[in-house]
């Protein structure tokens, strides 16, 4: 097969890098061997999260996005962002494409109802009581932002059966936190927990589970009635975990608020979430809607001729193929998702590139020496991937363009920690509109 540009990957970097190189005219084909690492997220965009919110913390004091940018560029020269400033004294330009490309991953997920700021983080509850700053969530998540409520009388909803949400334990943990900070955000909660619609012999429920039974209307509008009609009368928000559908979730949550006059909310979930997955199935569709050929395989080696890539070579169950472009992609992501592989030492398995932790060659480093047993510190391997130049390009072990017809996007690229940082799919939604763009250009 041929295109303009091919990219390899299938999560938010590699979506967004394929749909802004067809918006610029380009012919794109997306090669994935499955879902990226995005459909297992929260399905919130962080930006810049902050370091730290210490208990006694007002949330007046809660750092801007703008600052925290500022610090990541005058401390960490290699970090994606730096790169893409250009420097420290790059924050405007930064800024600038940083919202560039946040609004065009709105414009492609519409049916999610994304909303947010790129200057300020909202405050979001967790199933477990604790809490996440990012930038935008989508709408049935963005109701729950802690920082905006005051003396807020809250019902958490659970579900008999329901692994890891457990509402009383979430109750206690909520109540601390907002004792903590001011002004309180939170007055009151409640708890009370339903028989899930369908359920029977009272076996343990997954989420997803759950959200696929609220998909159909008719359940939902029966749940939504029969839980208005037992509402305490000064509840001012109604928190669910985040099981109001999946494939139906907008109209599933236009049912609830119809029937509720309470805002309703769901709350963060750990990996492998609901919200994780409508955010894949909302990528799915603007792929759909677009001019993008998306072809499911790996890719398992590139063939190379000096600095230019001329293909690559797919593998899947019934042939071995190649997929040949002028520009290429490669958004392949870390070790969750094949982007990086490791044995004893790490490496990059597709195009032989150099990888680097720290400013440090990582791929002759054994793994284990990127791991830190204290669960408190940051873990070097989710700071191993590739360097990148001023056009996304990545470098060999000279600091010089590896290939000139390669750009990078995502996880790939190293010197950076999402966990820490909370940065992950910033970077990703950043580099891959940014990927996609100077692929399109270079044609």
């Amino acid at each position: 097969m041929e295109a303009d540009v091919v990219v390899i990957g299938g999560g938010l970097a590699g979506t967004m890098a394929a749909l802004r190189a067809a918006e610029r005219g380009s012919g794109v084909v997306l090669i994935r061997k499955g879902y990226g690492s995005s459909a297992m997220s929260s399905g919130t965009i962080d930006i810049a999260g902050p370091e730290q919110f210490l208990p006694m913390d007002a949330w007046d004091t809660l750092p801007r996005i703008g600052d925290r940018l500022k610090e990541i560029l005058r401390t960490n020269p290699l970090h994606p962002y730096s790169i893409v400033a250009g420097g420290r004294t790059g924050i405007d330009n930064l800024q600038e494409r940083l919202r560039e490309a946040c609004d065009f991953t709105l414009r492609q997920t519409p049916g999610l109802g994304l909303s947010g700021s790129h200057g300020q983080n909202v405050a979001l509850p967790t199933v477990a009581g604790t809490v996440k700053f990012t930038a935008f969530a989508p709408a049935s998540l963005i109701e729950g932002n802690l920082s905006a409520m005051t003396d807020a009388n809250v019902l958490l909803v659970g579900f008999k059966g329901l692994a890891l949400f457990h509402p009383h334990i979430c109750k206690q943990a909520l109540a601390r936190y907002s004792s903590l900070h001011s002004p309180r955000c939170i007055a009151e909660i409640d708890v009370i927990e339903c028989d899930v619609p369908g359920s029977q012999n009272g076996r343990p429920l997954k989420p997803f589970e759950i959200a696929k039974r609220f998909d159909d209307l008719h359940a939902a509008e029966e749940f939504a009635r029969s839980l208005a009609g037992q509402l305490p009368p000064k509840v001012t928000h109604v928190g669910f975990p985040p099981v109001l559908g999946l494939d139906n979730h907008s109209k599933t949550c236009e049912t609830f608020r119809r029937h509720l006059t309470p805002r309703l909310f769901e709350m963060i979930a750990p990996n492998f979430s609901v919200p994780g997955y409508r955010l894949q199935l909302s990528l799915d569709a603007a792929l759909r809607n677009s001019s993008v050929r998306v072809v499911t395989a790996e890719a398992v080696d590139a063939k190379r001729d000096g600095r230019i890539v001329r293909n690559l070579l797919l593998g899947d169950m019934k042939s071995k193929r190649t997929a040949t472009a002028k520009n290429y992609v490669v958004a392949t992501g870390k070790f969750s998702s094949g982007g990086l592989v490791a044995n004893d030492f790490p490496k990059e398995p597709i195009f032989g590139l150099p990888l680097f932790c720290h400013d440090k060659r990582a791929d002759d480093n054994f793994i284990g020496n990127l791991l830190r047993w204290n669960v408190d510190s940051k873990q070097l391997f989710l700071s191993c991937g590739i360097h990148i130049d001023s056009a996304l390009r990545p470098l060999d072990a000279f600091g010089e363009p590896a290939y000139e017809n390669l750009f990078a996007a995502g996880s790939i690229i190293g010197e950076y920690d999402y966990v820490s940082e909370k940065c992950g799919m910033g970077v990703a939604a950043l580099t891959g509109y940014l990927a996609g763009e100077k692929a399109a250009a270079e044609i």
